[in-house]
């Protein structure tokens, strides 16, 4: 019970730091809270460690600890500037290492909590009232971030007055977002084995989720952040469509009863139901954002997705722009193809005009010895993934997970260079990367 509760009191401060960021657009970190946060779930994997008797290290982990040990040192010799080695691997608001490791924590403490809920009934439902906390509370930070900032908000346009100032609130925002969908998911793929009252009660949590993700819609466009409101309304289209594909008796049992794979997801009568309720809910979903633009009176000229309402959307626009730049960046120099440079772009095109692409930026700048490395890691930890592990929650988990997981790496391709932290805290939050457990196994899975 203490440890569930200290779990969530975690969130809830993780919760509260990045309402902070939010708001002030960056500019106040909140340290403290930061560090309590991070020091809470510290010891709480050190309790795991020490009531463990083994831990298994994946090989996702190994070789994720190779691509950050080539990162450092490219930063080193090709920059050599401390500041800037501590803003790309454990800077508070954009460090990669970091962020990779709060998601890394929060996971591994929420899994031991749904292991400590499986058979215990007054677990579980602390875990589900704790739960329904954090969703409350989450909201109630959106709605006092929305407050705060509409009054900067300019009259031509839904945006406030601060300029340039999007993309770290933004990358809060989104986090924040996902990190509500994965605890709600969580919930949903319990809720078969549990009465009506919590039925309902996770119907209530739905509703109050479509709430918060519609409200993150419009506080994304508040402060000019597309990548925000895209990604925060893909997690709102998401719960819609597994809340329709849980409905589906076959697929219950089928997720019950089978080890599910990636070929499962592709094909069969579970890729079946899953196209179905991705029309479902993305009918469903635009529908809702039709009938909640009417409702609230917002005129979708004034957005910045709609390039207001020029037609153009600036954002598309620059990138193409920037894609140019690719081939210069690339072949700067003879090994410039191999390993990369991380000041490419001031080198030859100007600070920051690297290409916009989490695969292609990782190319200029780590060369392929940087892309092999992260794409083993996402090899390996696809793999793990599909465990032989069964029943509802693991085989729900996974589907959910590689939607996701494919839906950030094709807006991370798209749309941002690798220090996107967004994407590294999801590769934490869904990729367990070591495993607790009290049998005497091998170490190295």
């Amino acid at each position: 019970m203490i440890y569930i509760l200290l779990v969530f009191v975690a969130l809830f401060l993780f919760n509260d730091y990045l309402y902070v960021n939010i708001t002030t657009l960056g500019n106040d970190s909140l340290g403290r809270i930061f560090i309590v946060t991070l020091s809470l779930l510290i010891g709480l994997i050190i309790w795991r460690i020490i009531i463990s008797k083994n831990i298994y290290v994946r090989k996702s982990l190994i070789v994720l600890i190779f691509f950050f040990l080539y990162l450092i040192s490219k930063i080193c010799i090709d920059i050599g500037d401390l500041d800037k080695l501590k803003g790309y691997t454990i800077g508070s608001r954009g460090g990669i290492i970091l962020f990779y490791l709060i998601g890394m924590l929060i996971n591994i403490t929420i899994d031991k909590v749904n292991t400590l809920t499986e058979y215990s009934g007054r677990r579980f439902l602390l875990s589900v009232v704790l739960s329904g906390m954090y969703i409350f509370s989450n909201g109630y930070f959106i709605f006092m971030a929305f407050s705060e900032l509409s009054e900067n908000l300019r009259k031509t346009v839904f945006l406030i007055s601060e300029p340039g100032v999007y993309q770290g609130p933004g990358n809060f925002l989104t986090i924040s977002s996902l990190l509500l969908s994965f605890i709600y998911i969580r919930l949903l793929l319990n809720a078969h084995k549990h009465n009506y009252l919590y039925k309902f009660l996770f119907f209530v949590y739905g509703c109050a989720i479509i709430v918060i993700l519609l409200s993150s819609m419009l506080l994304a466009q508040m402060i000019g952040s597309n990548n925000a409101f895209i990604c925060t309304g893909f997690l709102l289209g998401i719960n819609f469509i597994f809340s329709i594909f849980l409905l589906f008796s076959k697929v219950k049992d089928i997720l019950e009863s089978r080890f599910i794979n990636l070929k499962n997801i592709v094909s069969g009568v579970i890729f079946r139901k899953l196209v179905i309720s991705v029309l479902i809910g993305i009918t469903g979903t635009v529908i809702f954002l039709i009938f909640a633009v009417n409702l609230l009176d917002i005129d979708i000229n004034k957005l910045r997705i709609t390039g207001y309402g020029s037609g153009e959307v600036s954002s598309i626009s620059s990138r193409e722009v920037l894609l140019s730049n690719f081939s210069v960046h690339l072949f700067y120099s003879p090994i410039t193809p191999f390993v990369g440079n991380m000041q490419v772009d001031a080198l030859t095109t100007g600070a920051g005009t690297y290409v916009h692409s989490f695969l292609v930026s990782i190319l200029t700048h780590l060369g392929i010895m940087g892309i092999i490395l992260i794409l083993l890691f996402m090899f390996f930890a696809i793999k793990e993934l599909f465990d032989k592990n069964s029943g509802i929650y693991k085989n729900g988990m996974k589907i959910y997970k590689i939607l996701l997981f494919l839906f950030f790496l094709l807006i991370a391709t798209a749309a941002t260079f690798f220090t996107w932290i967004p994407i590294w805290f999801l590769f934490g939050l869904f990729f367990i990367p070591i495993s607790l457990n009290i049998n005497n196994k091998k170490l190295i899975e």
